[in-house]
């Protein structure tokens, strides 16, 4: 969307795009940002203001200015699964130009790394599915999701024990993901 400025800027501004990131996660704390993409049109901007909201009927506040010929804004360390809406205007010694308008975006879901070892001759599958070892033996899951685990010895073997996050559990494995999780299948003849 293109907005006309004031009347002594000539210029327009178009808002072209938001594009959410994640950031790692894992061990470390989770984080994510959003990136307020803009194309500056202008001559004679001295800046940009950028304006944000938390969901779509929260109520805007500034939360940054930029130098003018700035083109972008990375909004960091946002929380998880939280829907945030911006918008952007130039500004000059004169006065605003009107906003730009709205953008929204949902910040990404908090995952956990599932990584799976196999000792001897089996496969390993899941609930949710996800995990196929051992041609797949990695997944991410969001934060909370119940991980079931199933060993499949091949012929002539047996499930031994689990190794890891599963230590001490039977032969099947339940996890809910609130962390990265590291297991271990040991299968015996």
């Amino acid at each position: 969307m293109q907005f006309l400025w004031k009347r002594s800027l000539s210029k327009f501004l178009t808002v072209l795009f938001l594009c959410v990131l994640s950031l790692p996660c894992g061990e470390v704390v989770f984080a994510a940002q959003s990136t307020v993409q803009w194309s500056d049109k202008a001559e004679n901007e001295a800046g940009f203001k950028i304006e944000r909201k938390q969901g779509t009927s929260g109520t805007y506040s500034q939360i940054a200015t930029v130098e003018a010929n700035t083109t972008s804004y990375v909004d960091a360390d946002l929380p998880p699964s939280t829907t945030y809406c911006y918008r952007v205007r130039a500004y000059t010694s004169d006065g605003n130009s009107p906003y730009s308008s709205e953008v929204c975006s949902t910040t990404p879901t908090q995952q956990y790394r599932l990584s799976v070892s196999l000792l001897g001759n089996g496969t390993l599958t899941n609930s949710p599915v996800g995990i196929s070892c051992p041609t797949d033996c990695n997944e991410d899951y969001v934060s909370g999701t119940k991980v079931t685990l199933t060993p499949n010895p091949l012929s002539g073997w047996k499930f031994a024990s689990w190794g890891g996050d599963c230590t001490g559990q039977g032969s099947i494995c339940v996890l809910t993901m609130s962390d990265t999780k590291n297991v271990t299948v040991k299968f015996s003849r």
